[in-house]
Order: structure tokens, then C-alpha cells, then sequence
């Protein structure tokens, strides 16, 4: 894994959003999901025994929320853990002239490794300075340079050798868009404190995972009636079988949707606009 020690960050936390202290009244950031934990605010009540004599012991369970993490991050497009993302991006004058405007594939950017041109070669041409990258809105992934330094001199490419002249050649021929042009290296997750999540997260994780469990739990009991007859005594018992867990799964998927919903609006776009 990449040195991160002259990285870029913003100082704040990640969740709540640049967030710079919090009190303790009540806990937003906890330990990432346990079994336990799934079964006392998801599964309480539910007999996790199958027909067939199986059971969900704890290592099922934990199964179960890797999968639904898993699911989380597909569904938001939001990666739970941190990870270290290398991207290349575009030059778009319209944006450059916005203090080369970028945004990350995933968001929110936790720290910024390097900012460059790397040919596609892979050679290194030119690196922005650390200093010179504005890290405010790196919670939805956008990164602008703004080289407001002493040694700022022709948006630095006077001073930077042959990196300097790709760019002016750039600017001089009046392109409007380079494909693949800039390279960013950064880290992104939902917290900078290991092994600890956002307290909604786990609650959208948990309910992904409730929601399967109930749902294996309705197959398994899919008889709506049982008779018992012997020795000319029967006796007839009907239930909801399969619907049995209906309303719960149902009330699950709609708070789920919703946290959902305002997590992608919160970290992440919902459209995607350019300049080509």
C-alpha cells in the first residue's frame, strides 16, 4: 500500500461530515456490525432453526453482513472500508479554467495521495503540488488546485520543467478535452478510525442482511396448512407461511431505501454532467 504520510486531508471527520468535534451524548460512529448485534435489533424473537435441522450459528451471521457490505457498497456505490483508489481523469478546459476542477469515481476522498500527469506510458510528467489542493468538498470527491502560494508563477508550470510545457501546450493549442490526462491517487471509506463504521451504515447493512434471513425464513416455512391424522383423530392447522414475515420484510426494505437514499445524496452524485 501506498505511503500516505504527505497526503492531503481536510482535518475533519467523515462522518458527520466535516465534522471537527462531536460531543458523546450518543454514538454516531461504532464498531462495525457483530452477530450479535444483528440478531438483538433485526432478529429478536425469530427462531433461526430450518425444517431440514440446519441453523444460523454466528459464523452464518457474519456471512451474512460480509454479504450485505458487500450489497451496501453495490447499491451506493460507496466503498465501507478503507481503499486506495488510482483513477485517471480528463482534462476539460471549462473545468481547468475552475481551478482544474475534478471529481473522484468514489466519494468521500479520506486523503490525497498525488495529483499529476502520467503519459500513458506511465511515466510521470508533471505533479501538482500537495499544497496547492483544496480539500473542503473532498466528502462528495471534488478536488480543485488553487496555487494561491509565493511561488506561484504561471499556475506553476513555468517553474515545473517539462510537466510545465505539456500544459502550456495544452493551452496553447486551445484543446477543449484530453482524454485520461490527469492521474489521482487517494483513499476513501466511510471512517478514518479502523474497524468502526457510521451508525447508520451499520443500521442500512443490518437490515440488508435482516431482509435475507427473513426471507430464507418465509421459504422455509411456505405451508399455509398441516394436518395430522391417526387412529381416525386428525387435528388441521393453518398459518401465513410464507407471508409470515411479509410486513416486517417489507417495513425493512423501506427504511433501508430511504437511509439509502440520503447516504448517495450525502457522499456521492446522483447525475453526471461534463463538458465535451
Amino acid at each position: 500500500m501506498a505511503d500516505f504520510s504527505d497526503s492531503k486531508d481536510y482535518g475533519t471527520a467523515i462522518y458527520p461530515v466535516h465534522a471537527k468535534e462531536a460531543s458523546d451524548l450518543f454514538s454516531r460512529i461504532e464498531p462495525i456490525l457483530v452477530p450479535k448485534k444483528l440478531i438483538s435489533r433485526y432478529l429478536k424473537g425469530i427462531n433461526l432453526n430450518f425444517k431440514d435441522g440446519s441453523t444460523l450459528d454466528s459464523e452464518d451471521l457474519k456471512d451474512r453482513i460480509n454479504m450485505a457490505m458487500n450489497e451496501f457498497e453495490e447499491l451506493t456505490g460507496i466503498l465501507v472500508s478503507p481503499t486506495v483508489i488510482k483513477q485517471k481523469v480528463p482534462y476539460d478546459r471549462a473545468l481547468y479554467r475552475q481551478y482544474m476542477h475534478v471529481k473522484s469515481e468514489k466519494a468521500p476522498i479520506m486523503s490525497l495521495f498525488s495529483f499529476r500527469i502520467v503519459s500513458a506510458g506511465g511515466d510521470e510528467i508533471f505533479e501538482i503540488p500537495i499544497e496547492w489542493i483544496e480539500a473542503a468538498g473532498f466528502s462528495y470527491g471534488q478536488i480543485n488546485v488553487i496555487p494561491l502560494l509565493q511561488s506561484y508563477t504561471s499556475m506553476g508550470v513555468a517553474a515545473q520543467g517539462s510537466g510545465g510545457i505539456a500544459l502550456l501546450s495544452i493551452l496553447e493549442n486551445s484543446f477543449h478535452f484530453v482524454p485520461r490526462f490527469w492521474e489521482i491517487e487517494y483513499t476513501t471509506g466511510l471512517c478514518n478510525k479502523d474497524g468502526r463504521l457510521p451508525s447508520i451504515v451499520n443500521q442500512v447493512v443490518g437490515m440488508i442482511a435482516a431482509i435475507e434471513i427473513l426471507s430464507e425464513k418465509a421459504a422455509d416455512d411456505a405451508d399455509t396448512s398441516v394436518s395430522i391424522s391417526r387412529d381416525g383423530v386428525s387435528q388441521s392447522r393453518s398459518g401465513p407461511g410464507a407471508a409470515k414475515y411479509q410486513a416486517r420484510i417489507d417495513k425493512l426494505e423501506e427504511k433501508k431505501d430511504k437511509l439509502i437514499e440520503k447516504l448517495k445524496g450525502r457522499f456521492s452524485r446522483k447525475y453526471f454532467v461534463g463538458n465535451f
